[in-house]
């Protein structure tokens, strides 16, 4: 363990640790997570009773359709609901006349269950949703009906069921966090930004000797978030238009906390530097790139783009005369004050890359041919 680089803690700590972690990290309603489990809780509780108030008969199978048909956002879960209720509808129409053929034959159904279970449950995966829940009206028909008589109602009670916790879900879904991840990503963003430019100001201030801001929001915990936000955005269906692009955004915050990180750890004590104009520039430099970074965040949650152009005209001001500081006199605070002014100039490449990211081209359509004219 001590000779385990920082950035790699997590190593070394108890499984319960890392737990807690990221039970902390969740505990907030910014966490997709968090309101996933929200979402899937209420759900299940609204279609359990519902079942009991419509006294159906199979209210299991409401709660397993409410889990299995919900999704993170009500943009998501519309062709989810078609697709299942068809397939549904096809599944309880031959689970209705293969009951009514059968009959009470208790060994057919045993002898067709195998190969059912095989067809359905390949059906899925190979075929979409609507194939799965075909197969799998089928299959639930023809095992229940081995365990007590059935008759072609049974499949009616299966498609009521499907119905009832698809629309409960449905309804769940588009009241809670109906957006999902695509309406998550852009307060998260705005939050990482905004954090990321009180960690500059808080550097700036550590590393030439002066008294640091008081802590803002977390931004390591923050891009958590934005990553786990981000995976849930990219798994959803993608709005019209060009799309920001976020992982540019994310892949920014946390390089900027990683940076954060090994300066401080590279420099654990720091004193003020023997040469105030160089902090007094440099402090006001990290106050003008903060400042771009909160234009930033401002734009996108304003659900918008940032202009472009502020990490050019940052790049011009951030002062060369940073350089002008003598390194015989104190060769050790001249390597803090030249790490501190690359800093900075790294971070607006970051900005500028930010303000790519946000303000996509627009999508190219393509140009239809001429019509052939007739000679």
């Amino acid at each position: 363990p001590a000779a385990t680089p920082a950035d790699l803690w997590f190593l070394h700590v108890s499984s319960g640790r890392l737990w807690w972690l990221r039970l902390v990290v969740n505990l907030t309603p910014r966490s997709v997570y968090l309101q996933n489990a929200v979402r899937l809780a209420l759900g299940l509780a609204v279609a359990r009773v519902v079942a009991g108030v419509l006294e159906l008969s199979h209210g299991f199978w409401v709660l397993l359709a409410t889990l299995s048909l919900m999704r993170t956002s009500a943009v998501a879960s519309r062709p989810v609901l078609v697709r299942a209720f068809a397939g549904t509808v096809v599944g309880a129409i031959i689970a209705a006349l293969v009951l009514a053929l059968v009959g009470s034959h208790a060994t057919v159904y045993a002898w067709l269950t195998p190969l059912l279970m095989l067809v359905a449950f390949a059906a899925g995966p190979l075929l979409g949703l609507a194939a799965g829940q075909a197969g799998f009206t089928v299959v639930v028909a023809v095992v229940f009906a081995q365990v007590a008589p059935a008759n072609w109602t049974l499949a009616e009670d299966r498609l009521l069921a499907v119905v009832v916790g698809g629309l409960v879900g449905a309804v769940i879904g588009a009241a809670v966090w109906p957006r999902g991840g695509a309406g998550e990503v852009h307060r998260v963003a705005a939050d990482c930004l905004h954090a990321a430019a009180d960690e500059i100001v808080a550097t700036a201030a550590y590393l030439t000797g002066s008294p640091a801001p008081p802590p803002g929001a977390s931004l390591e915990r923050l891009a958590t978030l934005f990553e786990h936000t981000y995976i849930q955005y990219r798994s959803e269906p993608c709005g019209p238009g060009p799309e920001p692009d976020w992982l540019v955004v994310l892949t920014v915050s946390h390089r900027l906390a990683d940076q954060v990180q090994t300066l401080r750890a590279r420099y654990p004590q720091t004193a003020a530097l023997p040469w105030p104009d160089f902090g007094i520039l440099l402090r006001a430099d990290a106050e003008d790139v903060a400042a771009g970074y909160r234009v930033a965040a401002a734009a996108v949650a304003a659900g918008g783009a940032p202009a472009r152009g502020t990490a050019t005209q940052l790049r011009k001001r951030v002062a060369a005369q940073h350089l002008a500081v003598r390194v015989a006199e104190a060769p050790v605070e001249a390597l803090r004050a030249f790490d501190a002014w690359g800093w900075l100039h790294g971070l607006v490449d970051g900005l500028e890359q930010v303000e790519q990211a946000l303000d996509p081209p627009p999508v190219a359509r393509p140009v239809p041919a001429p019509a052939a004219t007739r000679g």
